[in-house]
This record gives C-alpha cells, sequence and structure tokens, in this order.
C-alpha cells in the first residue's frame, strides 16, 4: 500500500528531528544544506524587515528551521507554523514558544481567518502537491489568509536545473535507498507566476542561486576532501549567486518574491 505524504515526513521527521538534512535534500553535505538555508532565509529577511512587528506564517514549517531564523532576528514578530508531521509540530512548539506556535495540518485548508498575516512564506513545500488542481488550492489559501499588500516569499524546485543536476534521474538511482526522497514534483518560472498571479498575488521579484547549483557535483566533492576549503569557495559562490541570480535556468531553487494584490478582496 503506498503511504501518503504525512506518513513520509512523519518517519523522516522520527529520524532526522531538528537536523538540517530532514528538511533539505538528506544527501547534501552539511555546509551545502546549510548554505542553501542561509539563502533561503536571506529571500525571507527581505520582506521582514518593512515588517518586524508581523505575523508570519510557515508553511510545511518541519522543526522551525526558519521560523527559529525569524525570531531570533525580528523579535517583536510572531510566527505560526503548519506541518503534516507531528513530531515536528512538537519539536516547533516546544523550541520557538511563546514567539512561534505550530498546528499540524493541511496547507490546502488553513485554520485561519481571511487576511489575518503580513507575512506568509512556503519553502519547498508545493513540490510535495503533485496535482494541478490541489496546488491551485494551495495558493488560493495563501492568498485568502495574507492580508491585501501582504508579503510572500514561494520558494520551489526548478525542472531544468534539477533534471541537469540528477542527469534526469539517472543520479537518484545511483544515491540508493539511503538517499531516496520522499516523491515530489517540480515547476517551471512560468508555471509559478501564472500560478500566483491567477490566485491573487503580485510577484516583484525572482531571484535563483545558479553558481551553487552549477558547482554541486564539485562541492560533494570538496567536502569529503577539505571542509575549509569548501567553506572558502561557498562565500565567493554567494557573491556570484547575489550578482547573477536572475539566470533562472540554471538555478536549482527560484525564489518569487511578492505581495498579495489589495483589491483581492
Amino acid at each position: 500500500m503506498k503511504e501518503d505524504i504525512s506518513m513520509l515526513w512523519e518517519k523522516r521527521s522520527r529520524v532526522y528531528k531538528e537536523y538540517i538534512g530532514g528538511v533539505l535534500p538528506k544527501s547534501f553535505p552539511l555546509q551545502v544544506n546549510e548554505y542553501l538555508h542561509n539563502w533561503m532565509f536571506e529571500k525571507i529577511k527581505i520582506v521582514m524587515f518593512e515588517n518586524e512587528k508581523s505575523r508570519v506564517l510557515d508553511l510545511g514549517c518541519g522543526y522551525g528551521r526558519l521560523s527559529k531564523e525569524i525570531l531570533n532576528s525580528f523579535p517583536k514578530a510572531l510566527t505560526f507554523g503548519i506541518d503534516v508531521s507531528d513530531t515536528y509540530v512538537q519539536l516547533y512548539n516546544k523550541t520557538l514558544a511563546p514567539g512561534g506556535k505550530a498546528l499540524k495540518g493541511d496547507i490546502r485548508k488553513l485554520p485561519y481567518k481571511s487576511a489575518y498575516f503580513d507575512v506568509v512564506f512556503m519553502v519547498t513545500t508545493l513540490m510535495y502537491i503533485t496535482n494541478a488542481g490541489e496546488q491551485e488550492k494551495v495558493m488560493r489559501e495563501i492568498f485568502r489568509v495574507l492580508r491585501p499588500g501582504g508579503k510572500f516569499v514561494i520558494i520551489e524546485r526548478n525542472p531544468y536545473a534539477y533534471a541537469l543536476i540528477t542527469l534526469w534521474g539517472f543520479v537518484s538511482l545511483l544515491r540508493g535507498k539511503k538517499f531516496k526522497e520522499i516523491p515530489a514534483v517540480s515547476f517551471s518560472a512560468n508555471f509559478m507566476k501564472s500560478l500566483i498571479s491567477k490566485e491573487g498575488g503580485c510577484i516583484k521579484t525572482m531571484q535563483g542561486i545558479p553558481f551553487w547549483t552549477l558547482s554541486l557535483p564539485f562541492l560533494f566533492l570538496m567536502s569529503r576532501i577539505n571542509a575549509y576549503f569548501t567553506q572558502r569557495v561557498l562565500i565567493g559562490i554567494s557573491i556570484l549567486d547575489r550578482k547573477f541570480g536572475a539566470l533562472l535556468t540554471a538555478s536549482l531553487y527560484i525564489a518569487y518574491i511578492g505581495e498579495s494584490k489589495n483589491d483581492k478582496i
């Protein structure tokens, strides 16, 4: 019998708990995942500087990887999380209370009133909703609970770069069962732009992480040989990613940053 997504994530959360590899690709070296984590949080900080006292919703919150960064950087904010895993919800509440509160729930039907949040972010979470109609429900819910003019950050996987770095699935087969990821889909920038606009969002900027993506094979090798040199290389990559973040096709992940349309309700 095929397991549903909540069962798969519950199993994974019990194994990895608060380890970053539980919520980011588990086959990636720690330094590579830490770079990815920092890049993701940088995109959220862009909108948080305008909303330091915000009510913030973290969709697919896990153990609070990104919510914790928000509360550390913006102590006047309140974070709310939704996740399908009981274990992750318990870890989130144990670690982040009283500033953060998570619930077990379905991102297709959020348990919050309309226009309640100032900021909503969803990071590599829509990818686990494989049906187009259900993806629309998720996006509709985001802009229902986000106040008019409220800010959003959505980060999802790009199919073109994903196919390239996995050699169209061949690398995934070589990794074996130990590093097998939970089944997910990827979204082109054109698809995401259309979906976000249709359901009530206005994208202000799109940013990628192209040099990190193209350097992954080298980073995997170097991380096994010399951690210090890997870190120095990642510093250089960060400079290039900031300068050339508009190269979306070459980026494994794309950040869509914008605001809810003022006339949506």
